[in-house]
């Protein structure tokens, strides 16, 4: 299982486009972030990625979990 987490914590996510419709966007994250459940270290690890590579995206980030406002303290 962490093998599949790994792999997915570095898929290049980042390349596709963010949607722009809001409510599309939180939707697709969280189903995203869903496949996470059995290693939410490697959501954090790809949300990561996606913060940097979708700055204008970080609260939906946080929201689906893939974020954290204390994630610096872990």
């Amino acid at each position: 299982m962490d093998q599949v987490a790994q792999w997915l914590a570095a898929a290049p996510l980042e390349a596709l486009g963010l949607p722009t419709d809001p409510q599309m966007r939180d939707v697709e994250l969280a189903v995203v972030a869903g496949f996470f459940d059995f290693q939410p270290k490697a959501r954090l690890q790809l949300g990561d990625r996606l913060r940097a590579a979708w700055p204008d995206a970080a609260n939906a980030l946080e929201r689906t979990g893939f974020t954290s406002q204390t994630r610096g303290n872990e």
